[in-house]
């Protein structure tokens, strides 16, 4: 939800944020079997179908990601999720978005990409940022190849050393222009 609620604060209050990195912004579901949640009975029919929570299956307690992960997942969370999606994720907002913008999100193939959130959409969103007035030429969007939907905990195996290196050339280059306008 970061990534969401990132997006929105930058387009709302562009003279208070600099620049956003976004890894793998939620704007719509992988599985769109989550928008059941956008219907009034969504709820209803997966807690009928499902109980009120999924159960991770796999519990390796050797997981060093345990100890801060809560592993099962409550749908209601989705709910929340669709939710907030409803509110924020809209061309309107997205066009609004001026600052300049680093974005990550994994992808290596059809089959090995973000599981979560949906990658098509992360691309078509990039596309939309700034289009109110002209999209920032600072913005910028890496695939990461070796990854997951969390690209930045030290939990989970991502390409690290490419995420740290593009992250350090953008701040780098935002902090010059700001404190060099007109050049």
């Amino acid at each position: 939800m970061g990534g969401l609620i990132t997006t929105y604060l930058a387009s709302k209050y562009p003279d208070k944020i600099t620049a956003i990195v976004l890894a793998s912004p939620y704007y719509d579901f992988r599985d769109k079997t989550g928008n059941i949640y956008a219907f009034n009975w969504g709820k209803y029919v997966v807690d009928k179908a499902f109980g009120e929570m999924r159960k991770n299956k796999n519990q390796d307690s050797e997981d060093p990601s345990f100890k801060y992960w809560y592993r099962n997942q409550y749908y209601s969370a989705v709910q929340n999720l669709s939710n907030l999606k409803r509110v924020v994720a809209n061309s309107d907002i997205y066009e609004k978005v001026t600052v300049p913008v680093l974005m990550f999100y994994y992808y290596k193939s059809e089959t090995e990409q973000d599981s979560s959130a949906d990658v098509s959409k992360m691309l078509e969103v990039f596309d939309e940022f700034g289009k109110s007035n002209q999209p920032n030429p600072l913005n910028k969007k890496i695939g990461v190849q070796d990854g997951a939907h969390v690209l930045l905990s030290e939990y989970v195996k991502s390409d690290k050393e490419l995420i740290l290196k593009e992250t350090e050339e953008f701040i780098k280059k935002v902090k010059w222009i700001k404190f060099h306008p007109h050049v």
